[in-house]
């Protein structure tokens, strides 16, 4: 759950974008699938766009700019969202309040009214064809959008009408030909006829993590249950956690005294989806899994990092050990602070007296009683002079200067200058603000959007909503400031699948998106179906069931991934090998570590050391490799993007081998990512020590670069 509570020394909410570095033209950077454009930002905080070569196409010039999609790109010039080509032609002039990019020829946009912001669709000539009347909206998919107003929900087609009557209290978009309604009380699916597929007979319908959800019983132990609510791990814990990775971490109290299963201390032990105990942990997690690896600490206050078949990855030897953030975890030791990558080498000496998690290539630091700013080789990007830092989310950062806050960008220039009580990051456009003892939103221009009228305020999910207090109660409101309900309890968590934690009277229960408390308060605290598959847990043991529930694979393993390319990865006396669609062992559990196939091929770890494998279990890149760096699409992993995967030698420097396995760029990177659009990113020392980074194309050169890093080019 991200949330941000208005108050000193606000702790913000994770991103995953990487940030990189750069001294002439800084940006945040992405090439948009399908496209060969990159967008950056120049030293006015102007964003414009380069393409694979390095030349900028479209100079910059607009405020702010989104995706390119189906040709177009949303972009803001004064406040208002307009669309230029790939040329920089406009094609749609500025003037909407909102906007968003083009999906199956519509795009989403809106103005501001009384009623706060009504969105509609328009076409590729910037026309209304639905006209902005509605509240809330997602894009198209498969032909159908969902829309709001005044509370009910419905489905619309391209050209506006119902197909689907605004008759549910709460609906999501169509996926794979079904969605998630509510209806009364209950949950179902319908599909795009609006008929109920699966009638609305649960009282909560959830994606669950990695097909299990967590929940209690009456005298509080908890279990975990399949998406047809049946038990697969019988209740038994004190303390659960979800799924990731397909291990979860479970702990148990030392005596049935209420107190103890309450509060502990606990035991903690690794199961998997079977429930089957992966290991007994002599250590105690501090943390999430991230990465594959959740820190721990032990009795005697020693804390390091442990992987998901509970392995001591990290010895425990600092003091502090915090999850691991964009391929680094923060860690501190006798009073300074410092990182260290995955393998445990020290990336980052410790020498700050505070070191926070990385987020858009940057991490705020405190010395001498200031914060600044470092990149991921620990270079000083932002000198120590304020008296707050927050985290970098969507190109700023909130700081605090002689007591007021306001936002810088990655390069340290001031955007909005401080004039705010506090201040939160901004998320999805929005950031709350507090002045004068009230909390509002504003937009990246520092311009007011929601005026400060709460007690305090969190930001606002994917679902267009946002907690916020008025007097003693938590509501949630929308984007235009309006209160849609009030929360049944306080501490309300954000909206997953329509549903999300409360918490009341000291016991959390699940709330739907009409406030409703569905499922009561009494609590402390499957995989997804792939190529027509889930895997589900019966008696400790993994199995795969169709779509009808049936028993394709019988529950046998001690965990299993999702199919991929026709296999999955399963896991028999602590080796990894690969079954098909139909149960059938085509390569046997033998490695220590295994990813998923990517066209034909599939990582795998034998001696610590990483290499691929054919489908039918041939090695055909030898494990040789301390590293390998992929990508996803989905559940999807990208090795090989565009013919070649970074990996890293035995010296630890990164290079790109092609699919027979040799070097077609040799190893002398510090860090390097996939192909995308014919650039990679990657960084470097120069000779005289000095990090450095820049783009480079599938023949090795630079087309951007290298350049020193203590800049902000970045690429998300």
């Amino acid at each position: 759950m991200r949330r941000t509570i208005l108050f000193a020394f606000t702790v913000i909410a994770a991103l995953t974008a990487a940030i990189l570095a750069s001294s002439s033209l800084p940006a945040s950077s992405w090439a948009a699938e399908g496209e060969t454009l990159i967008r950056v930002t120049d030293e006015n905080n102007k964003v414009g766009f380069i393409n694979a070569q390095g030349e900028i196409v479209v100079a910059p010039q607009f405020d702010g700019a989104q995706e390119f999609s189906e040709g177009v790109v949303a972009v803001l010039v004064n406040g208002k969202w307009g669309y230029v080509d790939s040329a920089g032609q406009v094609v749609i002039e500025p003037q909407f309040d909102d906007a968003g990019p083009f999906l199956e020829g519509r795009a989403l946009a809106g103005g501001k009214g009384p009623q706060g912001i009504r969105y509609g669709f328009i076409d590729s000539t910037g026309q209304f064809v639905v006209e902005p009347k509605y509240g809330s909206v997602t894009s198209f998919r498969e032909g159908l959008a969902k829309v709001t107003e005044p509370t009910f929900s419905g489905y619309i087609d391209r050209q506006g009408s119902f197909v689907i009557e605004p008759e549910f209290q709460q609906a999501f978009g169509f996926r794979e030909g079904l969605a998630l309604v509510n209806v009364g009380e209950k949950w179902g699916y319908i599909n795009p006829e609006g008929e109920a597929v699966i009638p609305p007979t649960f009282v909560f319908a959830t994606d669950f993590s990695e097909g299990l959800a967590v929940v209690p019983t009456a005298e509080n132990k908890y279990g975990y249950i399949d998406p047809s609510g049946q038990f697969v791990i019988e209740p038994q814990f004190d303390e659960a956690r979800p799924f990731k990775d397909g291990v979860a971490l479970v702990g148990q109290a030392g005596s049935d005294d209420p107190a103890a299963m309450r509060f502990g201390p606990y035991t903690y032990r690794l199961i998997d989806r079977q429930g089957q105990t992966i290991a007994e942990l002599a250590v105690t997690p501090s943390g999430n899994f991230v990465d594959g690896l959740v820190p721990v600490s032990t009795l005697e206050g020693r804390a390091g990092y442990m992987d998901i078949q509970g392995q001591l990855v990290v010895e425990p030897k600092y003091d502090v050990t915090l999850e691991f953030s964009e391929g680094l975890g923060v860690v501190g030791i006798n009073g300074k602070m410092g990182a260290i990558d995955k393998t445990g080498q020290v990336i980052i000496e410790p020498q700050f007296d505070i070191l926070n998690n990385f987020f858009e290539g940057l991490a705020s630091f405190m010395a001498d009683n200031k914060f600044g700013f470092v990149d991921k080789s620990g270079q000083v990007v932002i000198p120590p002079q304020y008296e707050y830092a927050g985290q970098f989310s969507e190109g700023l950062a909130p700081v605090s200067v002689g007591g007021k806050y306001g936002f810088i960008d990655q390069k340290g220039n001031e955007v909005i200058k401080p004039q705010f009580d506090n201040a939160s990051s901004f998320i999805n456009g929005l950031a709350a603000v507090s002045a004068n003892g009230k909390t509002g939103y504003i937009d990246p221009t520092g311009a007011w959007v929601i005026e400060p009228q709460f007690v305090y305020a969190f930001e606002f999910g994917d679902d267009g909503l946002a907690p916020a207090a008025i007097g003693g109660d938590e509501s949630y409101i929308d984007v235009s400031g309006t209160v849609v309900f009030t929360s049944p309890g306080l501490y309300a968590g954000d909206f997953k699948d329509g549903l999300a934690a409360v918490q009341e009277n000291g016991r959390w229960g699940f709330m739907d998106q009409t406030g409703k408390l569905v499922i009561p308060a009494q609590f402390e605290q499957s995989m997804y179906f792939s190529e027509g598959l889930a895997a589900v847990q019966v008696d400790n043991l993994w199995g795969f069931i169709d779509q009808q529930g049936s028993f394709v694979v019988e529950p046998q393993y001690e965990f299993v991934g999702d199919f991929t390319d026709g296999y999955a990865m399963v896991v028999k006396g602590n080796k990894a090998g690969f079954i098909d669609k139909t149960g059938q062992v085509v390569i046997e559990p033998q490695f220590e570590q295994v990813l998923n196939f990517a066209d034909g091929l599939a990582a795998v770890q034998q001696n610590g050391l990483w290499g691929f494998i054919d489908a039918t279990g041939q090695v055909v890149i030898s494990p040789q490799f301390t590293q390998i760096n992929s990508s996803s699409v989905g559940q999807q992993p990208v090795f090989f993007a565009e013919g070649l995967a970074p990996v890293s030698d035995q010296s630890g420097l990164f290079g790109y081998i092609d699919k027979t396995g040799q070097f077609v760029i040799q190893p002398q990177f510090v860090w390097a990512d996939i192909f995308k659009d014919g650039l990679a990113f990657v960084q470097l020392t120069s000779a005289d020590g000095q990090p450095q980074q820049g783009y480079l194309n599938p023949q090795g050169e630079f087309v951007w670069g290298p350049v020193a890093s203590a800049g902000g080019f970045g690429m998300q």
